[in-house]
């Protein structure tokens, strides 16, 4: 069979990326031979994410007012750009083409989609998420949900992008 590691192994390295999700570390075993102990731990600080440009932060008042006035033309813009810069800064997710076909094909799923996303980019930045997909829910709320759920998205987009201005990434 394969050698295993063992408690009193000569060497080991630092945790190196194997696969999606999966670090090892490469441990001496003695005479020669090597072995990947497998783990499915967070990567260290060291891995984080790299991050690409920083988006814009938008006032919330403005991006609703302009929403209603332009009868919703400039949310479909502000989906697009906010799915797109998503996915340019942390290199995931489905983009602003994706994200716009979706909401003029079948818009509750963004409703879902655009806070876990937002959550997401958080969580892995190192920062307690200040959403999940269950913000979704607040759209539901006749009326008032969607001014809810637009000012909570592009809230916790504003702080994110503010709390990244004047970092490598943003130059």
């Amino acid at each position: 069979g394969a050698p295993r590691p063992s408690a009193s192994a000569e060497h080991t390295r630092p945790l190196t990326l194997v696969s999606s999700g999966h670090y090892g570390r490469l441990q001496s075993l003695g005479g020669g031979q090597e072995a990947i102990c497998m783990s499915e731990t967070a990567a260290p600080a060291a891995t984080a994410h790299v991050q690409g440009p920083i988006g814009q932060p938008r006032g919330v008042a403005f991006a609703i007012v302009l929403s209603i006035v332009t009868l919703g033309i400039y949310h479909l813009y502000w989906v697009f750009k906010s799915f797109d810069e998503l996915q340019r800064h942390t290199g995931q997710g489905i983009g602003g083409v994706l994200a716009l076909v979706i909401q003029i094909v079948f818009a509750p799923v963004i409703w879902f989609v655009m806070p876990s996303e937002v959550g997401r980019m958080y969580r892995d930045d190192g920062r307690a998420e200040p959403m999940t997909g269950w913000t979704g829910l607040w759209i539901l709320l006749p009326i008032v949900g969607w001014f809810v759920w637009m000012i909570k998205i592009q809230g916790a987009l504003n702080r994110y992008w503010e709390s990244k201005e004047g970092s490598p990434a943003a130059v």
